[in-house]
């Protein structure tokens, strides 16, 4: 398994955050899609394999989460694809068993972490070693009230409302959050969100983003 590893810097300062830290590496399961999951957003997933189907169960039962992560190249049925190195802790806060045995599952995103080695083979579970990336930085706006509208309004959509997401609107970096989740963005630029670790940088990236839709 290859990490598509968008920043070798990053990487080197993980590693070595780790080493003066003294942080330990997590095992997690990882959950490769062709989606972006935000922390404090959520998403729907319809597992039909069977290892997602028993990882779903073991999660629910135990009280554990995985880590969901953008695909880079590959598919999230067959080979094993390879996948980028910042995802997102996800749990399980809905589901439901479909008539034709499917599961239907609703999941919340929480802390982000950066993915430094994966294994697996086919047909197994993903398995990553993780580290929890914290956010840097501070917000020269404590609000944005055109971003916050615009929150609102996506907000009315009777989808984004059956996803039950509490969104803080006092909290300017939760906003982004949403925004990036809700936005017609392509999931490369998501992922730049993701992956942005300075709280005032992945606002003003959000802004440059919504500023190219506008155009």
């Amino acid at each position: 398994m290859r990490l598509f590893l968008p920043s070798l810097g990053f990487a080197r300062y993980v590693v070595l955050r780790s080493l003066l830290s003294g942080v330990v590496m997590q095992t997690n399961v990882l959950f490769p899609l062709h989606a972006v999951l935000f922390p404090g957003t959520r998403i729907a997933l319809r597992i039909f394999e069977q290892r997602y189907l028993e990882m779903i169960k073991d999660c629910l039962k135990n009280e554990q989460d995985f880590i969901v992560v953008l695909i880079s190249k590959g598919q999230e049925v067959g080979l094993t694809p390879q996948v980028f190195s910042v995802g997102t802790r996800a749990r399980v806060v809905d589901w439901n068993q479909m008539p034709d045995g499917l599961l239907s599952v609703i999941v919340e995103g929480g802390e982000r972490v950066f993915i430094s080695q994966t294994s697996g083979h086919l047909g197994e579970l993903l398995m990553g070693e993780t580290d929890a990336r914290q956010d840097c930085g501070v917000l020269e706006l404590s609000t944005d009230a055109e971003l916050i509208m615009l929150l609102q309004k996506l907000q009315r959509h009777p989808l984004v409302q059956a996803q039950g997401m509490a969104i803080d609107y006092q909290d300017l970096n939760a906003v982004v959050w949403a925004l990036g989740h809700l936005l017609p963005l392509s999931m490369v630029d998501k992922q730049r969100l993701l992956e942005e670790h300075d709280r005032q940088q992945r606002y003003l990236l959000l802004r440059e983003l919504l500023q190219a839709l506008d155009s």
